[in-house]
């Protein structure tokens, strides 16, 4: 005996039922036919977020998670001290390098690359977890609101602010420096200028940014000073304060 089941019952009022079929016991090929149809029938502006829509996430934000997710994963996963190590000493940003304090002298890639690739190193799983996130949340608004190109330069140019702001305050250190946070941080600054623009902040509702931004800069010190010196509060800050100026001076498109 073959398989048979009614249909189920379907709430889109858009469709009427054939009242020939009204009663119908289709076979169980005819049923799956028409429950696909009915799947498929959704409409389709409901969409997920970027965090479970890989292919909704903007392409400048994909393309740097990427490029850090596969970069990381493999050295924190498989490779030893040693290998991190030198992975971190090469690649990461060394002010004493620059100052002379730094013994043995980098070889001349490192004075090349590093203010640039360390913004792609992690040290640890929990870093690059809240770095993740931190870029689907405000990369993914600061792309959508200006467009790949200026999220790119925003995110570089709030790297390499905090880099400079990082060794001016601490010169002769030979501490590697390494993370993407100088230019989260700068996507952040953005993102609150944004929403201060659109009147989506709440009580901060003077007519200058600064005020929110003053106290998002004193509240990112307060706490990374609590939470030790592992944490470079000054390319946090540098980052944060330009990406805040570039929103500041760009229109969003």
């Amino acid at each position: 005996m073959g398989a048979h089941f009614l249909p189920p019952m379907t709430t889109n009022e858009e469709e009427p039922r054939n009242p020939d079929e009204q009663g119908k016991i289709l076979s169980f090929n005819d049923a799956l036919h028409r429950r696909r149809q009915s799947k498929t029938s959704v409409p389709s502006s409901v969409s997920q977020g970027p965090l479970f829509n890989f292919h909704r996430i903007p392409p400048f934000v994909r393309s740097l998670l990427s490029a850090i997710l596969l970069i990381n994963i493999p050295l924190l996963a498989l490779a030893d001290e040693n290998a991190i190590f030198w992975t971190f000493y090469h690649f990461g940003f060394i002010p004493g390098a620059y100052t002379g304090s730094l013994d043995p002298q980098w070889p001349w890639f490192s004075f090349a690359f590093a203010p640039f690739t360390h913004m792609v190193l992690h040290g640890s799983w929990l870093h690059l977890i809240i770095n993740t996130v931190m870029a689907l949340a405000f990369g993914t608004l600061v792309e959508r609101s200006w467009g790949s190109y200026r999220a790119a330069l925003m995110f570089v140019l709030s790297g390499l602010a905090g880099v400079v702001l990082f060794a001016l305050l601490n010169p002769d250190s030979t501490m590697p420096l390494i993370g993407a946070s100088g230019g989260l941080s700068g996507w952040f600054g953005a993102s609150l200028v944004l929403l201060h623009a659109q009147g989506r902040l709440g009580s901060w509702r003077s007519d200058s940014p600064w005020p929110i931004i003053l106290f998002w800069a004193g509240l990112m010190t307060v706490v990374a000073f609590l939470s030790g010196e592992l944490i470079a509060w000054q390319a946090h800050l540098g980052g944060f304060f330009a990406g805040a100026l570039c929103a500041m001076r760009w229109r969003v498109d």
